[in-house]
């Protein structure tokens, strides 16, 4: 396997980049993961319109050399102008979720970004919004959701399905079949064994093992992972 440059949305291999590929991104979210999504921006080869940020105060401000030039209210504004998609670069879950959905349904088109130094198996099929950060690996029959996030060398192994707005943090990895449902975040290096599935909302904390499936809402801790407060 390689790197893939366009991404492959809806599960259809992009052999050309579309119109959407290449127009220019307005990031909604100049924090520390918005950074880094512009980070993978940059090196996609995406031009960066400019940062939106909810802290009024920012606008007008640069962040890494970027203009910070307004707020989520300017989204539907800039974006005509600038002929612009726009990805929320947010690292909560929720607040990614409430905001893209807001951005959608105000009819803007959402852009999607893969790091050339990931690793990204044929057929994988790539959200709206999701992000895959440097390094990496989703193998062959994986499905990321709508704003999924797959973190810094995190690995996704086959036919795992990464929910909408779910987060496999950095270092994370799953094994083949794994399911991860919606808003569900996967701490940092944690570890979950072969067809788990991982409840909507439900929170792996770093470094975990999860050999069973995790309920909805719930968060897990330890090795193996229990749901906190459970001394069983």
């Amino acid at each position: 396997m390689k790197a893939i440059g366009p991404l492959e949305l809806a599960g259809a291999m992009a052999k050309k980049p579309t119109e959407m590929d290449r127009s220019p991104v307005l990031i909604l979210g100049a924090g520390g993961h918005g950074r880094v999504v512009a980070q993978v921006l940059r090196a996609a080869g995406r031009e960066i319109a400019g940062f939106l940020d909810d802290a009024a105060a920012k606008t007008g401000t640069e962040v890494d050399g970027v203009r910070v030039l307004g707020t989520s209210e300017d989204a539907a504004r800039l974006a005509s102008s600038l002929g612009a998609s726009v990805i929320v670069g947010v690292g909560d879950n929720a607040q990614r979720g409430m905001r893209q959905s807001r951005l959608q349904a105000e009819g803007l088109a959402i852009a999607s970004s893969v790091d050339p130094s990931a690793v990204i198996a044929p057929g994988v099929s790539v959200g709206a919004g999701a992000v895959v950060m440097p390094g990496a690996v989703v193998n062959i029959g994986c499905k990321l959701g709508v704003g999924s996030v797959v973190n810094t060398s995190a690995v996704l192994d086959h036919d795992t399905e990464l929910g909408d707005y779910a987060h496999a943090s950095p270092g994370a990895i799953t094994s083949g079949g794994v399911s991860v449902g919606v808003f569900a975040w996967l701490g940092a290096g944690a570890i979950v064994l072969p067809g788990v599935r991982i409840g909507e909302h439900a929170v792996v904390g770093a470094g975990a093992v999860v050999r069973e499936d995790v309920a909805a809402s719930t968060t897990v801790a330890g090795v193996p992972a229990r749901p906190i407060g459970d001394q069983a």
